[in-house]
């Protein structure tokens, strides 16, 4: 091909790649040109017509086909319509498609999300995880509480952003699904970017955002360290942005971060307030919890759940300044009181099921468990409860010397897990981890995590537990308690919970027809899969939904993390389930108030009662949170929900109240 054509060729492909802008240049020049050698062309037909006249009568042919019949004489008629289709061509084809290229494209840019907005106040959520649409949900339906939290800061209603790395229609149309009749256009704002890019910071306002939210959890199998090399980065973006700098009033940011030793070092990088939520720590909690004291996790998934029965509330008297909290704990009306925060030092500190003689401050803010904030109010005092006499039994008294637990699966999180058992002094577990990872890979990451050195025996097993086989080799019948752990090393969540349903039903038919079988918890990544285990024995953490959920929660209340971090880390209070007798109370029916000052009594918090046929049916019916005025058959197996700290709930009460 001749390189004057090839050259000619490149560049013109080069202008019209520039824009639309340059298509329509590129087409004006044409429309001219043609109208120019249509002119040429009846000016050698009919000299008499000077050349600007016949460029004129070219160009009108051209952009209007009106005149086509308005011609004399077969040259002048032939020439008509020889550059009426080209017009049609030219100008009207190409003009069309390059205004619709131009409109497309437009619209595409503006489906990408990266015009920058203007907003003050709005909720920020940086990155689109698994958590993300359930954050948004309890968000969306939590629409009283949001509203107290932004009229605080002069807004109105909620409007929530999302800042997504690549965002698109498909991205879009999923979180639409997702959230159903949720969703809404004028609330939620979806932007593309990332929170890495200043640029892409600048587009959703983030410095006049009034919480920054980092969700984790992008896939079950994704490495902890590179999640949270991802969360301080993104701290560290924000801290260093030129904005930031200059701002009077920073953001406040809540993030989720796996290794719970990283807190106080990203905590460091930040100027401003940042909440940072430990979400190993507190899924390995839950987990440990409800190994010693099934049903736990109903308790807290409803309290979590900001549209489902009862939520943790707030609420002051301040004029019951230096007042018990066990005298003021039973003229709470509308709920229960769990306990008080108090600040400290700038700090929320929290002190739930206080031991007897504390006493409230007028700063002080009470927690409350209660169906809805409006219905909470302190009633007429009343006579302080007198001290119990007998000793309180120990709540693992009927527990076995040794739990024998075992781990089906392998995940980050299980160090995590071995260090919170190993923190529960008196009692003793034996663990078997049956797992595809390698037995060399599990002990070093133990070690890493100092969880290799605990005072009880860790057997690893090398298995696949979706194998029938591999269970086969196992004595299941020995075991007390067996978790099917979800965040294994699959790569995506629908996988994973693939592995765990297979285990699950495997394990479910080897123990079909024993009347003794171990307790089965199973961990989920994906809540629509729940639905699968209505019918099956056994207990289910959805640790994804879980963690969503406590990170909307602290988001538009800071004070619950201090809460989260009192009753899931070591040493700090703790939900439990106590048969009546403990508390010598009568057989038959009871209103809840006695059932409440038995409890304070022994310096523990009455909370609500679980009625059920059989020892432990955890499909029993849970009244939490009842009345006063509520009474409750107690039967052989009725158990009460308390909240208590570990030294009073395992040991004797001296006669003046003190562990």
């Amino acid at each position: 091909m001749d390189p004057l054509l090839l050259w000619w060729k490149f560049n013109l492909e080069r202008l019209l790649l520039r824009g639309s802008h340059y298509r329509l240049l590129f087409m004006a020049s044409a429309v001219v040109t043609v109208a120019l050698l249509g002119g040429l062309s009846l000016h050698l037909i009919d000299p008499a017509e000077s050349l600007g006249t016949s460029s004129w009568w070219a160009f009108l042919r051209l952009t209007d086909p009106g005149y086509l019949g308005d011609d004399e004489g077969l040259g002048r008629r032939a020439l008509a319509v020889l550059i009426t289709v080209l017009g049609y061509v030219l100008f009207m084809g190409a003009l069309i498609a390059i205004l619709t290229q131009w409109l497309h494209e437009t619209v595409t840019r503006l489906q990408r999300g990266e015009t920058p907005i203007s907003m003050r106040n709005h909720v920020l959520v940086l990155g689109l995880t698994p958590r993300t649409p359930v954050v948004i949900e309890e968000l969306m339906r939590s629409e009283a509480r949001v509203r107290r939290f932004l009229s605080r800061r002069g807004v109105s209603s909620l409007r929530l952003v999302v800042l997504v790395e690549e965002l698109d229609e498909n991205v879009r149309a999923d979180l639409v699904t997702r959230l159903g009749p949720l969703w809404d256009d004028r609330s939620i704002v979806l932007r593309s970017g990332s929170p890495l890019v200043a640029e892409h910071l600048q587009r959703v306002d983030f410095a006049r955002a009034s919480v920054v939210l980092i969700p984790g959890g992008v896939s079950p199998g994704e490495v902890r360290a590179l999640h949270d090399a991802d969360t301080v980065k993104t701290v560290l973006s924000i801290a260093n942005h030129p904005q930031v700098r200059k701002a009077a009033v920073l953001p406040r940011i809540v993030a989720e971060i796996a290794d719970e030793r990283l807190v106080s070092i990203v905590e460091s990088i930040h100027p401003g307030a940042i909440e940072l939520v430990e979400s190993d720590a507190i899924v390995s909690r839950l987990i440990a919890q409800n190994l010693r004291h099934s049903g736990l996790s109903w308790v807290l998934a409803e309290l979590l759940a900001f549209h489902k029965g009862n939520d943790l509330f707030y609420a002051s008297f301040p004029d019951q300044h230096g007042r018990a909290f066990s005298d003021i704990a039973l003229r709470v009306t509308g709920g229960v009181a769990l306990g008080v925060v108090r600040k400290e030092a700038g700090r929320w500190v929290p002190h739930l099921a206080p031991a007897r003689g504390f006493t409230v401050e007028r700063e002080d803010r009470y927690v409350v468990i209660a169906r809805n904030r409006k219905g909470i109010a302190l009633g007429p005092p009343v006579a302080p409860e007198p001290l119990a006499t007998r000793p309180l039994p120990s709540l693992g008294r009927d527990w076995p010397a040794v739990r024998r637990v075992l781990i089906l699966g392998w995940g980050h999180g299980v160090p995590t897990l071995i260090r919170e058992l190993a923190s529960y002094t008196g009692e003793d577990f034996a663990l078997d981890i049956l797992s595809v990872v390698p037995i060399e890979v599990r002990e070093a990451a133990l070690k890493a995590d100092e969880a290799h050195d605990t005072p009880f025996l860790i057997s690893q097993l090398i298995g696949d537990y979706t194998q029938v086989q591999d269970l086969g080799r196992l004595d299941l019948a020995r075991y007390h308690n067996v978790v099917i752990l979800g965040r294994g090393w699959r790569s995506d969540g629908d996988s994973s919970d693939a592995q765990t349903i297979l285990g699950h039903t495997i394990l479910n038919a080897m123990m079909a027809g024993w009347t003794e079988r171990p307790k089965v918890l199973v961990e989920l990544t994906d809540p629509d899969n729940a639905a699968l285990f209505d019918d099956c024995p056994g207990e289910i953490v959805l640790s994804p939904v879980f963690m969503a959920r406590v990170l909307a929660h602290v988001a538009i209340r800071p004070e619950l993390r201090t809460i989260l971090h009192e009753l899931f880390t070591e040493g700090g209070a703790e939900f439990h389930y106590r048969p009546p007798a403990d508390y010598a109370l009568p057989g038959g029916t009871l209103r809840f108030d006695t059932l409440q000052r038995a409890g304070l009594a022994h310096d523990e918090l009455v909370l609500g009662v679980r009625s059920s046929e059989a020892p432990l049916d955890l499909t029993g019916d849970l009244h939490l949170a009842p009345s006063a005025e509520a009474r409750f058959h107690l039967g052989p197996h009725s158990l009460l929900l308390v909240l208590s700290r570990r030294g009073v709930a395992l040991s004797a009460v001296r006669g003046d109240g003190a562990p």
